[in-house]
């Protein structure tokens, strides 16, 4: 049979079946053939990729636990990963926003994206979204250099943009300046300028958290923005973590106005005008920093593991 007769039929029997519900039975007396070879072309034309079959786990599903923190915080929605002993937690939460991110976009959105590993996952776990038109993807967390790991900010957007069938902006600033005045500097510059006012207009945050736990590995310091002495003074103060870069105590309020004035990063109340605030994060030892994120409303779409989920729920427990 002719290759090009058969990928006809291959897509006339999928059609048949997937689209219009036919049964084997019937598909095989308008196309001719038996019952069973009408299975086996269903099957070849999954085996070919003419069909393809994917399972949303839970999107459409809620727990107690997520409906807990979901009620509690006034979310849109909450995604408590579940992860076996030899699965990687990072990389099903990544994945599991990844196909639900899409679902929330319309044709001339703007997402401003944070750094970081969980992140970059998503954007490579990001399926080609060939309905969606001009989406807009721009880095909006500074830069972190002098770092023996990569925090994927220049690769981010341009990966999720790809996928979304979009353009990608990088962001080439230090998350933190050196004063105020360098900051000033270089929010003159005309491309970082153009690029803040689309971090600006943007209708989706994407972004994870940092913990500031005693003795956990921390951005700020491995780059060199601060000492473990004046972070060991920020834990001290009350300081749980980090939103974009910016230090929050654990009510979620902004630790100093005056250190505060050198993060280059897109500032906590432009994010709290976003449509959807999506917060990815991954292990135990951000559930403070994520609650603390949580009671000032900068999160209103949480997918975390469900350790961590729980830990929250504890915490919640005391408001």
């Amino acid at each position: 049979m002719d290759e090009n007769i058969r990928t006809d039929i291959l897509l006339k029997t999928a059609k048949l079946y997937f689209e219009e519900g036919l049964s084997q039975a019937e598909i095989g007396k308008i196309i001719g053939f038996s019952r069973p070879y009408v299975s086996k072309l269903i099957m070849e034309a999954q085996n070919k990729g003419i069909v393809t079959i994917k399972v949303h786990e839970t999107l459409d599903t809620e727990t107690s636990l997520e409906k807990k923190i979901r009620t509690k915080f006034n979310l849109i929605r909450v995604f408590a990963i579940h992860s076996k002993l030899d699965e990687n937690s990072q990389y099903k939460i990544a994945n599991h926003a990844a196909n639900y991110i899409p679902s929330l976009l319309q044709n001339g959105d703007i997402i401003a994206v944070d750094n970081g590993n969980t992140l970059y996952r998503c954007a490579k776990c990001m399926e080609s979204q060939v309905d969606l038109e001009n989406i807009t993807v721009v880095q909006s967390g500074g830069c972190f250099t002098n770092l023996s790991y990569p925090t994927y900010g220049e690769s981010i957007p341009f990966l999720m943009a790809q996928a979304l069938n979009g353009i990608g902006y990088f962001y080439p600033v230090p998350a933190i300046a050196a004063s105020p005045q360098v900051k000033n500097c270089l929010l003159e510059e005309p491309y970082i300028r153009h690029v803040r006012e689309l971090q600006n207009q943007a209708s989706v945050a994407l972004f994870t958290v940092d913990s500031l736990s005693m003795g956990s590995s921390s951005n700020v310091v491995n780059s060199g923005y601060l000492s473990e002495e004046e972070l060991d003074t920020l834990v001290e103060n009350g300081v749980v973590g980090s939103v974009f870069d910016h230090f929050i105590k654990n009510d979620g309020s902004i630790y100093s106005a005056e250190l505060d004035e050198k993060v280059l990063s897109l500032s906590l109340d432009e994010l709290l005008k976003k449509k959807y605030r999506i917060c990815l994060a991954q292990g135990r030892a951000k559930y403070k920093a994520v609650f603390a994120a949580l009671r000032k409303g900068y999160i209103n779409i949480l997918i975390v593991d469900e350790d961590t989920a729980k830990a929250i729920s504890i915490m919640a427990n005391d408001l």
